[in-house]
């Protein structure tokens, strides 16, 4: 069984650094969102799939590699699974605040794609925070044994 007590000076709690995850969503879409709008300028397109996901992927392993560094070791899985649950419930909320400005330009029969679509990018986005959040925790942790 691995101590899942934060040393000294590091968040403690079930669900650490979910207020940094949120930090780097919003400032992954941001850019994401500027970088679309240089690309449309210039006639060439942001694949939206990659646009939906690479959110969650540059907050799992900024929060993973600050986690290893912080707490001097990577997340036991069901504390990894929980975070990554929680994680990829914030990031629906984030894309479901998004996209209330434009809901209604949507017609009608069009919500039933919208909501299967929002629910397979959550549920992606889910397995990402989980394998990508242990995979930064551990390159934070090698990161600190280096020095």
């Amino acid at each position: 069984m691995i101590d899942e007590t934060p040393p000294d000076g590091a968040p403690g709690g079930a669900l650490p650094f979910l207020g940094r995850y949120t930090v780097v969503l919003v400032a992954t879409v941001m850019a994401l969102t500027l970088l679309g709008w240089v690309l449309h300028r210039v006639g060439v397109a942001l694949p939206p799939g990659a646009a939906a996901i690479l959110p969650p992927i540059a907050g799992a392993l900024h929060v993973g590699q600050h986690w290893g560094r912080t707490r001097g070791q990577a997340p036991d899985g069901r504390t990894a699974w929980r975070w990554a649950l929680v994680a990829g419930l914030l990031y629906a909320v984030l894309l479901i605040v998004l996209a209330l400005p434009l809901l209604g330009a949507i017609a009608p029969e069009f919500l039933p794609v919208l909501v299967m679509l929002l629910g397979g990018t959550t549920l992606i986005a889910i397995l990402i925070n989980r394998f990508l959040l242990s995979m930064g925790a551990r390159s934070g942790v090698a990161q600190t044994k280096g020095r």
